[in-house]
């Protein structure tokens, strides 16, 4: 067992367990689970369908408990990766050493013959006075969780009062949560903000309009081209000295790569992520090194841009699955080399195509996009439901995945 190569994956998100599982098929099919094995490391021991997130810190908190919402939206790391014959690690993530490929865990020193980065993100305060200690982040069961009891705790203090929510961020995760807590809850006072000339900014901008209208009819107050510069505990102080007043102040106005990726010498995009090749392999930050090919990097840690077309990937849990796949594939043709084995032929997709996507608007309201096609009301609501069920498919056996997909559209 000692001699077995690892494939390490750091992170059990979208991109990560997707990955993991695709790597260790096509191992077993090639016959070489005797001299790899793939490992994927978190420090958490669920796999957590994110999109579902924006509902957590909406539903009322006596209509659903919060172990029910666990259940429904969260998945054991362990569970998903045995079947696949993966080894799941729960442990934290020290520093990792591409000149001797190894990885330092809080418990161990793990060597990788191939290492997939897939750690994801973190919230990002962009360094505004006030904001990390008096917002409430929307990244996690957890912060879902401490918004939905905040919110709670609002409707019992200030019963027949209008109290006000102010959401900062107007990407989808902002839009989908302020829409869905005053679909919820008409007597609250939501504002969400932005600083950007529209609401979802690196989204189509048709998309944008239908959404900025359909938030102003439930009652949210949408506000566009405003910066915070500082929040205190009732208000925040925007860039043209106008205060907004709040009770509970969300924030979902940005994310940055991983910290555990700070310290690697490779090179970084603006907010920290790792540029990756075509390949999704990570390149040296000093001019003229070499590409490391023995590390690759995908989902929110990777930055995918095509200087040629001026492309960047979009930052969505779709692409990290695509992004899974481009990696994969690379890591596959190289283990079948170095194993004399025939290359198989995998066409990889690519990291700059519009995928199709939907964003919730409150309720059964959702608009989707998929191609140059726009779809909105309970027929977009009904196809973001598919594509859950087409998730769960495809990590999970189908029996788990039904069952799966029929708790989560249940609980909430």
């Amino acid at each position: 067992m000692d001699s077995l190569k690892n494939i390490v994956v750091l992170g059990g998100g979208f991109g990560g367990v997707h990955a993991a599982q695709r790597i260790s098929r096509e191992l077993q099919k090639n016959k070489l689970q005797d001299r790899y094995k793939v490992i994927l490391v978190d420090r958490h021991t669920a796999h957590v369908f994110t999109p579902r997130i924006y509902e957590v810190a909406a539903v009322p908190e006596a209509s659903v408990r919060a172990d029910a919402i666990r259940n429904a939206i969260s998945f054991p790391l362990r569970a998903l990766l045995e079947r696949e014959h993966i080894e799941f690690k729960e442990d934290s993530i020290i520093r990792i050493d591409p000149e001797r490929r190894s990885v330092h865990l809080q418990s161990q020193e793990l060597p990788y013959e191939y290492l997939i980065l897939a750690t994801g993100s973190e919230t990002h305060y962009f360094d505004i006075p006030g904001i990390e200690r008096y917002a409430r982040p929307l990244k996690t069961i957890d912060d879902a969780l401490s918004i939905r009891k905040a919110i709670a705790s609002l409707k019992d203090v200030q019963d027949g009062e209008s109290s006000h929510i102010t959401v900062v961020g107007g990407g989808p995760t902002g839009v989908e949560v302020a829409a869905e807590i005053q679909m919820r809850n008409l007597k609250f006072q939501i504002s969400l903000l932005d600083p950007h000339d529209r609401i979802l900014s690196d989204f189509d901008a048709r998309i944008a309009d239908i959404v900025k209208e359909k938030l102003e009819k439930l009652g949210v107050h949408v506000v566009t081209r405003e910066r915070v510069t500082r929040a205190t505990d009732t208000a925040l102080v925007l860039e043209s000295g106008e205060k907004i007043y709040f009770d509970v102040l969300l924030w979902t106005g940005g994310v940055r790569a991983n910290k555990v990726t700070n310290a690697l010498p490779f090179r970084k995009s603006a907010r920290g992520a790792i540029v990756v090749d075509e390949f999704a392999r990570c390149q040296y930050a000093k001019e003229g090194s070499p590409v490391e090919t023995h590390v690759y990097a995908i989902g929110d840690v990777a930055y995918f841009h095509d200087e040629d077309r001026d492309l960047t990937a979009p930052a969505r849990a779709r692409h990290a699955i695509v992004e899974s796949e481009i990696a994969a594939n690379h890591m596959l043709g190289e283990i079948e080399k170095a194993e004399n084995l025939p290359v198989k032929a995998r066409r990889s997709p690519s990291p700059y195509v519009d995928t199709p996507y939907v964003i919730p608007v409150g309720g059964k309201y959702a608009i989707t996009k998929v191609g140059p096609f726009i779809i909105q009301g309970w027929i977009a609501h009904t196809f973001s439901h598919l594509i859950e069920l087409n998730y769960f498919l495809s990590i999970m056996p189908f029996g788990t995945a039904i069952a799966a997909w029929f708790k989560s559209s249940l609980t909430f």
